[in-house]
């Protein structure tokens, strides 16, 4: 199983880029960016192994992206508990709370 998020990054900045050089001449869309043409044409051409993730991320910002990142934890499938298991912290299957207890 590939883990490396890279890649997949790479490509969601590169789709974000493309869409915002579309129609911009070379040359301006090169200075707004910082870069010369031939990036940008590299750029065009969807040429990403070309460029670090962290330039793309330069870029998308000279261009007034605001560009964030999340860090989440796995959705993991729905478990069933097992019958008559204890989770006092989650109010889990067999979980008596002292309100609930006759007195």
């Amino acid at each position: 199983m590939n883990t490396d998020p890279i890649p997949a990054l790479k490509r969601e900045a590169g789709a974000q880029l493309a869409v915002l050089v579309a129609g911009w001449n070379a040359d301006d869309i090169a200075y707004l960016l910082g870069t010369d043409r031939s990036r940008i044409a590299e750029l065009r051409r969807g040429k990403l192994d070309r460029f670090s993730l962290e330039t793309l991320i330069k870029f998308l910002t000279r261009a007034g992206r605001i560009v964030e990142l999340r860090v989440m934890e796995p959705v993991r499938p729905y478990r069933k508990p097992h019958r008559g298991s204890l989770d006092a912290a989650h109010g889990g299957a067999g979980t008596t709370r002292s309100k609930d207890r006759p007195h």
